[in-house]
């Protein structure tokens, strides 16, 4: 399985993806967003031959009066029989960040798995409460569960992907 990780930066970003015949493909999407950063997401999948997987996972999150829109299509054209797809996207939202989330399927055959789900989130105050309870204080509370966020998902036993995330997290 082809595996794609994709860093997110302000601005606007198009991705798109086709699969063939049998092709495996799981794409990670990351990013933290602060300030005034803008962010516009626009990924697309299309199943364009049989027994085609693809899985996407998305976390991203923002914070201060940060902008982020996420925007994923799949789509599974009438020839891509028995074609699995799956979509899971999470937003963290702190401060005054605003996000706009859409996942669209589009299946055009009857023999497909295809599941889609989003979610749009702030941190748990019990959570933030039992940290500093603990000692830490409020930033570094706040600061370990952002992380704790980005480490969530089966995704994050790839080694590589790990040293990565754990690079990116600890400018946050």
């Amino acid at each position: 399985m082809k595996t794609q990780l994709i860093w997110l930066k302000p601005g606007q970003h198009q991705i798109e993806t086709r699969l063939a015949t049998k092709e495996e493909q799981t794409i990670l999407v990351l990013g933290w967003f602060q300030n005034q950063d803008q962010t516009q997401v626009e990924l697309t999948i299309r199943h364009q031959a049989a027994q085609s997987h693809s899985q996407i996972l998305i976390r991203v999150g923002g914070q201060d009066q940060a902008r982020i829109k996420v925007q994923t299509r799949i789509i599974i054209e009438p020839q891509a029989q028995e074609a699995q797809a799956e979509l899971q996207s999470k937003t963290l939202l702190l401060d005054q960040a605003q996000a706009q989330v859409q996942p669209e399927l589009e299946i055009k055959t009857n023999q497909v798995r295809a599941s889609h789900a989003a979610s749009i989130g702030s941190l748990d105050p019990n959570q933030l409460f039992y940290l500093q309870q603990r000692g830490l204080k409020p930033q570094q509370a706040r600061r370990q569960l952002i992380r704790a966020f980005f480490h969530q998902g089966t995704w994050f036993k790839n080694q590589s992907i790990q040293k990565q995330l754990t690079n990116y997290l600890s400018s946050l």
